[in-house]
């Protein structure tokens, strides 16, 4: 139903609101295969000993979730190209070039 083209809609034109539906479906249909798996003898054995390691895996990372997300804010604001304090209109590769020479070549 979604991806059916509708006469005069730009919504599905969007590549990004394309690419976000393919992976939707992509994650869906691997989940319907492991639930589909976990009928079969052999192969429920092994999904209740992952659904019992990702269940641990989880609680333990319950820990970290703030942690991750200080380092991901933290290195977003220290690679970014413009610097925060810096006016919108300044030009940004010529003084993310001379920055970036700095940084590595120290001349």
């Amino acid at each position: 139903m979604l991806g059916t083209p509708v006469p005069g809609s730009s919504l599905l034109d969007n590549m990004d609101i394309k690419r976000h539906l393919f992976t939707i479906v992509i994650l869906s249909g691997w989940f319907e295969l492991v639930l589909l798996s976990g009928r079969v003898p052999q192969l429920s054995v092994q999904l209740e000993m992952i659904r019992t390691v990702t269940a641990t895996f989880l609680k333990i990372m319950r820990g970290y979730v703030l942690l991750l997300v200080a380092f991901a804010l933290a290195f977003y604001i220290l690679f970014q190209i413009v610097s925060i304090w810096s006016p919108v209109t300044a030009p940004l590769w010529p003084e993310g070039s001379r920055r970036f020479r700095f940084m590595t070549f120290g001349t």
